[in-house]
This record gives structure tokens, sequence and C-alpha cells, in this order.
């Protein structure tokens, strides 16, 4: 009895070691697991904050964001100082200064005193007192070296930086309203003027201001032509419209991502009177006036002239193929839906949206004394028929269509 008694008592003992056994293998098993999954876990963050280096990212925003703050308080003292010798008729210098002088006049200077200076009212940065990663993140936001031409556009009152270099798009922002323009630069002046992608004259029936076939454009008209021409010369270019025109809801035009673009909009009442359709909503959203001050942004719909200074502009960029010939891969074509504006950001050119394709866009110019001339082309076609710098005669100014909308500019007073 005895011996069975023992008997059964190993079994269960054996049985018991075993189931032990198996479960310490188990429990080993499951920690090895875990050992390797927190290794993954490990090797993921390290290679994520290797790859994002947060430090690096910090001190880049922060140097950056010190250069706009110097940028805009240089270029807001250098249009005061001018409009000041406009006023008085007095001349203007642009300022070159540095070092302790130069934190005087700009405190925001103050702990780069060293880094950057002043250099015919632009702010520039000493490019030998710069680390390589200061010199690309300067060069970022469009700062050049001193001794080069500064790569800055003047930003108007009342806008700030917002993102992009000259090349790929200067972007800026107004404080107030939140519209969004894009700097073209026009780097040969004798190239401003009306012509096909090839930069060639047309056919005299295309013009602007309106003063064709016996039909003479008011003083006004002249005007805000010379006065945009004037501009464009002096400072180097003009802003476009990021995003075609869009309604705020209240009639009023907007540059703005993700809405509607404004369309079955006519170009005006007539050729002699403007109102009543784009040219007007395009001049109202920052109007020219009595009291409007030098270095301020003046509004207007687009002009012939500047749609063909973007086009060349863009084809540096995109030429293979030649966006000015085959605009398809590049705008909303064909698709029969009309998209919200800057919603696709493959019809991204140099940061401006949607300049080919999903809505042909009115124009400042005119095909002989009555057709009103659109650009670009549109959602019900193709982009290869209609690239981006396609122009035609949609008709007299009452003309509306669902297809055609249109893009307002800035020169700077």
């Amino acid at each position: 009895m005895n011996t069975k008694v023992k008997t059964k008592e190993n079994k269960a003992q054996n049985e018991n070691y075993t189931q032990n056994q198996a479960k310490k293998g188990i429990s080993l098993i499951v920690l090895v697991i875990t050992i390797i999954v927190i290794v993954i876990l490990a090797v993921a963050v390290i290679l994520t904050l290797a790859n994002n280096n947060p430090i690096e990212n910090a001190n880049k925003a922060s140097f950056q964001n010190d250069l706009k703050a110097m940028e805009e308080e240089v270029n807001l003292y250098e249009t005061d100082k001018y409009t000041e010798a406009n006023i008085t008729g007095g001349t203007y210098t642009p300022t070159t200064v540095e070092g302790e002088n130069m934190v005087d006049m700009f405190p925001s200077t103050s702990n780069y005193e060293d880094k950057v200076k002043v250099e015919n009212g632009k702010l520039v940065i000493i490019e030998e007192a710069l680390s390589e990663k200061e010199k690309e993140w300067a060069s970022e936001i469009g700062l050049a070296a001193g001794g080069e031409v500064a790569n800055t556009p003047v930003i108007p009152a009342g806008f700030e930086y917002l993102e992009g270099t000259v090349d790929t798009g200067y972007v800026i922002i107004n404080e107030t309203d939140g519209n969004e323009f894009v700097w073209v630069p026009v780097e040969d002046f004798s190239q401003f003027k009306r012509g096909s992608f090839e930069s060639t004259e047309l056919s005299s029936s295309y013009t602007e201001p309106l003063n064709y076939n016996g039909t003479t454009a008011s003083q006004s008209e002249k005007d805000e032509y010379n006065a945009m021409y004037a501009s464009v010369e002096k400072y180097g270019g003009f802003y476009i419209g990021r995003y075609e025109a869009s309604n705020n809801g209240s009639g009023v035009a907007q540059s703005k991502k993700d809405q509607p673009s404004w369309v079955n909009i006519k170009w005006g009442n007539s050729m002699t009177n403007l109102n009543g359709g784009a040219v007007e909503k395009a001049r109202a959203v920052y109007p020219d006036s009595i009291s409007k001050q030098e270095g301020e942004a003046v509004s207007t719909l687009i002009y012939g002239v500047q749609w063909d200074a973007t086009v060349r502009w863009l084809r540096k960029t995109y030429n293979n193929p030649d966006i000015a010939i085959d605009s398809t891969d590049h705008g909303n074509y064909n698709t029969g839906s009309k998209i919200n504006t800057g919603s696709n950001e493959t019809y991204k050119l140099n940061n401006i949206y949607d300049l080919a394709g999903n809505v042909s866009e009115w124009t400042m110019e005119t095909n002989g004394s009555y057709g009103r001339v659109f650009r670009g082309g549109n959602y019900f076609i193709s982009g290869s028929g209609f690239p981006v710098s396609n122009r035609s005669d949609a008709g007299g100014p009452t003309h509306s269509d669902v297809g055609i909308g249109f893009r307002f500019v800035l020169y700077i007073k």
C-alpha cells in the first residue's frame, strides 16, 4: 500500500513539475517577446527623434522667428522713412548700418549684431558669422548674404511673412483679414509686356488699359495701369493672389484656402462702366485712395502683363514638359467638377494654387473694343488645349459662366 501511495505521489509530483516547467517556459517566451517589443519601440522612438530632431527644429524655429521679427522692424522703418521723404519732398536714402549702431536703430537685432546687418534698406545675413545650418535656415525664408542683393521682397504695410522663398514662392498674409499672396519676381523688366508664353508681342487687338478702337480709357484707368507698372519696375515684382477669389458671404472677395471659387460673375457692366463684376470686386479689397501711403498695398484684377510674367516665372520650375504648353498634371482639368481653392496640393505652382485649371480667370486685358479676356483653363476642358498660358476672348463684359472666376493681385504704392 505504501509503495502504491508513493507511486501516486511521485506521479502527481512529476505532473506538477512538468506543469510548472511548462508555465516557466511560457513565462520565458512572454518575457522574451516583451523584451523584443520594448526594443522595437525603443528603436522606433530613437529613429523618430533622430529624424525629427526636436531640439534642432526648436532652434530653427526660434532662429527664423527672430530673423522675421528683425526683417519686419527694418521694413517698417524703411517704409516710414520713404513715406516721410515723399511727403516732405526730401530724398530717400536706404539705410546701411551694422554692429552697435544697428542695435540702437533696430532693438530686435540685439542678439544678432555679429550675424546680420542692414544693407541698402534690407536685412541681410553676415555669411561668415553663421553656421551652415543657420545659413540654410536663413535661405529658407529668403534672406541673402551681405554683399548680395537681398532676396527679400518688400512686405506691404499690414501684411506679414508666412512661408516660402522667392524661388519657391514667397507668401505673405494680411494680418487683419487673412488673405494670402505670393510674390512674383520680375527680374527682367523689359519683358514685362503683353505677350504669348514665348514672350513675343501679340496682335495689337489685345490691349490694356481700355483704349482700343476709339474707346478711350478713363484717366483713373490709365492711372491704375501706370501706377501698377511703375510699382513693378520699382520693387522688382508684384503679389498675386495665392488662391482664386472666393466670396466671403457678404459679397467681398477674398484669397483664402478651401473656399468655393467665385464663378458666374461678370467682368463689369460695360466697356466704360467697370462696376458690378470682377473688376469692382478686386479693387474693393484694398482700394486706392488719396490717404493711401507709400508702402501700402492696392488690389486690382490681374492684368495680362502680370499673368504673362507669372507664367514666365513658373516655366523655370515646371518646364519638363513645359507647363505653358501642357498644364494637364498641374490643374483640375476635364473632371466636370469644380474643387475648393487650394484643396489639391498637386495643383500648387510655386505656392500659387489652381492657376492652371479649375476655373478660368478674368483679366484686365481686352480683345478689340468689346471682348473681355480670360486666362488659363477650367474643369470642363483639357490642360493641353487650355494650359496656364491660354488667352481666350470670353465675349462682352456682362458675360458670366460657371467656368470663369477671377483672381486679384497687389501692387505696392
